[in-house]
């Protein structure tokens, strides 16, 4: 049977569909990119995310809808999310009109991160290197500026300045067997024995570390007599030295882009990075475990209380000393 308005309905719709672009973009709905604030995201700190390249069109016809991957969203031409957990995550940007749409999608990855505590001001100038004293009732760190050796307490207050003065001092240790600390010198390649008076006990250069940026790191461990080394780069190196300081091992490492601090415990390291402003776990022969990424301008020095899982860092660039701790 012949039904005369059949065609005509079947064009209507094919019409429709062609005015209205049901899968085009004859709105002019905005191509959809997404830009992210900065290169590194961190675990509970906020990204910055915008949609660019918009043409200078009207931005209110359109609804801008954000999944990030976490199931949650957010709608606007600019959002501020933050990841609870650290992991990979697939962000979707979606650009509607009434009848069409555009969307770009991006894996972000969430590195895990360290929670801020406090932070107190120093009465150092550029302190680099940082050691628990006796009982880890106070702090010790040098300046590579000033050549000098300081004790601090645990809120940053200055106890004393011993009398030593060294030259670009990058690391310092205390030694708990004899109440002595143990300080290096990048320029020079030089590990230095001091007493807590400041009178110096002994001195040792130390090979392969001259050669682009020097030694920053030092860490001791008291039971086995080692002392480790930590080169800052071009190229990177842990070093570790015996009882007599003799040079027992020279491993190269490179999952950060320097390396500024190194602490002990347990059998494994503790290394910091300034450039990357992270810190990582590593075995005593510099492979990584773990990473936790923080926000600090330029870390040089670190030690972890492990009672109370509190790291303190020290900052070369605005004289600071930081409290950090892990994530609930």
């Amino acid at each position: 049977m012949h039904y005369p308005g059949f065609q005509y309905v079947i064009l209507i719709l094919i019409t429709s569909c062609g005015l209205f672009s049901c899968d085009g973009n004859s709105e002019n709905v905005p191509a959809a990119n997404i830009n992210l604030t900065g290169s590194r995201f961190l675990q509970r700190y906020a990204i910055d995310m915008i949609a660019t390249e918009l043409d200078d069109q009207n931005t209110d016809s359109f609804e801008f809808l954000w999944d990030f991957g976490d199931n949650t969203t957010g709608t606007g031409v600019a959002v501020s999310h933050l990841y609870e957990n650290s992991g990979t995550y697939q962000l979707t940007l979606t650009i509607s009109g009434e009848s069409s749409f555009t969307s770009d999608t991006i894996d972000i990855a969430i590195k895990p991160s360290l929670e801020f505590m406090e932070s107190f001001a120093l009465d150092v100038d550029e302190p680099s290197g940082l050691s628990f004293g006796l009982n880890q009732e106070t702090l010790w760190t040098v300046s590579d500026k000033t050549g000098k050796i300081y004790q601090i307490n645990l809120q940053g207050d200055l106890v004393r300045t011993l009398e030593y003065t060294g030259t670009d001092l990058e690391g310092v240790t205390f030694d708990s067997r004899d109440s002595t600390l143990w300080i290096v010198s990048e320029s020079q390649a030089t590990l230095t024995h001091v007493d807590t008076n400041g009178v110096e006990l002994g001195l040792q250069w130390i090979a392969g570390v001259s050669d682009g940026s020097g030694l920053e790191g030092i860490a001791l461990d008291p039971l086995n007599s080692r002392i480790f080394l930590l080169k800052e780069k071009d190229h990177s190196a842990l070093l570790l030295l015996d009882d007599s300081l003799h040079t027992e091992s020279y491993q190269r490492i490179g999952f950060a882009p320097d390396y500024s601090g190194l602490y002990y415990t347990h059998d494994q390291l503790w290394m910091l990075s300034h450039e990357a402003s992270s810190i990582y776990l590593t075995d005593t022969s510099g492979t990584m475990l773990e990473s936790y990424g923080f926000i600090m301008v330029q870390p040089e020095g670190l030690v972890l209380d492990e009672i109370d899982s509190i790291f303190y860092i020290v900052d070369d660039a605005k004289d600071m000393l930081y409290k950090y701790q892990f994530w609930d």
